[in-house]
């Protein structure tokens, strides 16, 4: 078992559906300095990505894992995946996480490993909250303080779902 035991918050997201602005709760986000450091559960930020009519937030918290939130047409939020940790793996590496979907709704994260120093793209399944790698892992450079050393983004070609990945290094290095 994967799950960390930690103290919860309550943690707000605002969204303005065109003439006010609303609050959602977002469930069950971890308490900072209540994993296995001092600085467990530091937020690390949010993604946004729209599938058809549908949005979904990408959430980290440093040493947990990842979350994705579905916001509801009342502006509530619903757990679609809570705390997911890439196996091999002690907690998600947030930075340079992502998410994506394609013209079809399918969604996709792109999340990292510091441990095998790579980043994989994964397909997530809204409907059975799952969550399967995609594609082979994208080696990348693991700093000393276990963050990743490029920039990555990206996205995927409507057309032919050929998925696009753009990586940034220093300058030099490529």
């Amino acid at each position: 078992d994967k799950t960390q035991s930690a103290s919860y918050k309550k943690a707000v997201m605002s969204s303005y559906d065109g003439s006010s602005w609303k609050e959602s709760t977002i469930p069950e986000m971890p308490l900072y300095g209540s994993g296995s450091t001092s600085t467990s559960g530091a937020f690390y930020g949010n993604r946004v990505a729209e599938s058809g009519s549908d949005c979904y937030v990408l959430l980290h918290q440093n040493m947990f894992g990842f979350h994705i939130m579905k916001l509801n047409d009342d502006n509530s939020l619903s757990p679609v995946v809570m705390n997911y940790i890439p196996e091999g793996e002690s907690y998600a590496l947030p930075g340079n996480a992502d998410i994506c979907a394609d013209d079809e709704g399918q969604l996709y994260v792109l999340e990292g490993s510091h441990q095998a120093g790579k980043m994989q793209i994964y397909k997530i399944d809204p409907e059975k909250s799952s969550v399967a790698a995609y594609g082979s892992p994208i080696p990348v450079t693991v700093g000393s303080n276990g963050s990743i050393s490029e920039d990555l983004v990206f996205a995927i070609n409507g057309s032919d779902k050929t998925i696009v990945l753009v990586k940034g290094a220093e300058e030099g290095d490529l």
